[in-house]
C-alpha cells in the first residue's frame, strides 16, 4: 500500500510538472506575440499619419462687439451695403489662420431691445456686397445672424450687419430716446474632407 501510495504521489508531481510547463509556454507564446504586434504597429505608422491639424480663427469686428444705443431714423431697408444713411453699421472680418477649412456663425447677443417688436430689422452683406441674411431684431437673447458660411484655410472673408429702424408710414414717435445694447460673437465648426 506504501508503494501504491509513492506511485499516486510521483503521478501528481508528474501531472503539476506538466501544467507548470504549459504555463510558462503559454506566457512565453504571450510575450513573444505581444511584442511582436507592438512592433509591428510602431513600425507601420508614418510620420505625417500621426499628426493632428486644428482650425484656428482671428475676427476682428472693426467696429467692436458692443453694440450701444445707435442712433436711428425710421427708413425702409438698404437695398446695397452703400444704402447706409439713417442706420447703425458694424462691419467685422473673419480670418481662419488654421490648417483646415471651417464654416463660422455670427451670433447677436441682444441684452436690451426697448423698441417696439418687429421694429429693428438687419441685413448682413458679405464684402462684395452680396446680402448674406435679412430679418428681425428679437427683444432679447442670442439670435443668429449668419449661418453655416464657409471659409476655407487662410482664407478672409469681412461682413457688414446694417441695423435700422423700420419705416412703417405712419407716426414713429414712440420709439424715440428707446435703447438697443448687444454683443456679437462668433463659433466655428471644422469641415470634414
Amino acid at each position: 500500500m506504501a508503494n501504491s501510495l509513492n506511485d499516486k504521489k510521483k503521478e501528481i508531481k508528474k501531472v503539476n510538472g506538466y501544467y507548470v510547463i504549459i504555463l510558462i509556454l503559454s506566457l512565453i507564446i504571450m510575450v513573444v506575440g505581444i511584442s511582436f504586434a507592438y512592433f509591428t504597429a510602431v513600425s507601420s505608422q508614418e510620420k505625417d499619419k500621426t499628426r493632428i491639424n486644428t482650425g484656428t480663427l482671428i475676427i476682428n469686428f472693426t467696429d467692436g462687439i458692443e453694440i450701444n444705443n445707435p442712433l436711428l431714423i425710421p427708413r425702409n431697408a438698404p437695398s446695397s451695403i452703400n444704402d447706409d444713411e439713417y442706420l447703425y453699421t458694424n462691419t467685422f472680418s473673419v480670418e481662419s489662420t488654421g490648417s483646415l477649412d471651417q464654416t463660422i456663425d455670427v451670433y447677436l447677443n441682444v441684452s436690451v431691445n426697448e423698441f417696439s417688436t418687429g421694429a429693428l430689422r438687419y441685413k448682413v452683406f458679405n464684402s462684395n456686397g452680396a446680402q448674406m441674411r435679412e430679418g428681425t431684431i428679437s427683444s432679447s437673447g442670442d439670435m443668429k445672424i449668419l449661418e453655416n458660411t464657409y471659409l476655407a484655410a487662410g482664407q478672409t472673408s469681412k461682413f457688414s450687419l446694417m441695423i435700422w429702424l423700420q419705416e412703417t408710414g405712419s407716426g414713429q414717435n414712440q420709439e424715440q430716446a428707446k435703447s438697443l445694447v448687444g454683443t456679437m460673437r462668433a463659433e466655428a465648426t471644422q469641415v470634414r474632407k
